[in-house]
């Protein structure tokens, strides 16, 4: 299986917090993966710098081989990588399948 996603050291520092601290992982195409943990361990936040909507401090996000560490959201989408929200609220009109 060919890796997809490369993240190799990174970090993210708001102010004195280190919500990330040198995390690395590759991802095979095909792969599925659960991020879990509580919260405040940082899954949002790692979430957020491989799509580019939070810059990484440091380290590098490599996407299909090409460097997108400080790519902006629209460029990272345009290559293919994109996230989706966690809605808590369900549409009282739609069944459970459509929502």
């Amino acid at each position: 299986m060919s890796e997809i996603l490369r993240l190799q050291s990174v970090s993210r520092n708001f102010s004195g917090l280190k919500a990330l601290r040198d995390v690395s992982l590759g991802i095979g195409k095909g792969e599925v993966l659960g991020l879990i943990g509580p919260n405040g361990a940082g899954k949002t936040t790692l979430v957020n710098v491989v799509t580019g909507v939070t810059p990484a401090s440091s380290g590098t996000v490599t996407f299909m081989g090409q460097d997108i560490t400080r790519v902006k959201t629209y460029q990272s989408a345009r290559l293919g990588l994109s996230r989706t929200f966690q809605v808590v609220q369900p549409f009282a009109e739609f069944s459970a399948l459509d929502n």
